[in-house]
């Protein structure tokens, strides 16, 4: 009986460690938000963490260049 009430709170726990994690692919670059604000950003690729439910992850491409160019009249 107590297996009952066990399995759905040891789904809960590891739902929630799970969304402590983030990737971040070698191709892109991420920002961590807290609240609408960047609490972080994650240029390097690889494992980063978050707190679950108060921070959002955003992925943007590295692959973009800025050009630098010189001003024209």
């Amino acid at each position: 009986m107590r297996a009952i009430y066990v399995i759905p709170v040891l789904v809960v726990i590891l739902v929630t460690l799970l969304s402590t994690l983030f990737i971040v692919d070698e191709r892109k670059k991420a920002l961590v938000l807290q609240f609408g604000e960047v609490a972080q950003v994650k240029e390097n690729p690889g494992l980063g963490f978050k707190i679950p439910f108060v921070q959002d992850v955003i992925y943007y491409e590295d692959r973009i260049l800025g050009l630098q160019t010189a001003r024209s009249r």
